[in-house]
């Protein structure tokens, strides 16, 4: 039998939410002071230092939320241009379709 590749993040969301920070241009006090109610820079620190499991939902909704972003893109790293998927939002179903299917055939071929 062979496994699925592994999925999900490759390193510990700690580490992408410093990205997303940085990517946004703030500071970790700049970032503390837009949380609601705001947190000192201490907090925002010991946030991205977590260690992993340590990082509870509401910090990772809080930093998705001040950053104006979905709490699932906080689990991967920062993108320069939009996702796939945003670029697909506006296509009709069956092109979705269409573009799903090539981009599975070219990741396979990637694969090979």
């Amino acid at each position: 039998m062979v496994m699925p590749p592994r999925i999900g993040p490759k390193c510990p969301v700690r580490v992408f939410l410093a990205q997303h920070r940085e990517a946004a241009g703030l500071t970790q006090q700049q970032l503390g002071e837009r949380i609601d109610p705001p947190v000192d820079k201490g907090t925002v620190s010991r946030w991205e230092a977590a260690q992993p499991g340590r990082l509870t939902l509401g910090v990772i909704a809080a930093f998705a939320e001040t950053l104006g972003k979905r709490a699932d893109e906080m689990y991967r790293p920062p993108q320069d241009g939009p996702s796939l998927d945003a670029l697909a939002a506006p296509l009709e179903q069956k092109d979705r379709e269409v573009a799903a299917d090539l981009i599975s055939r070219l990741a396979r071929r990637r694969a090979s």
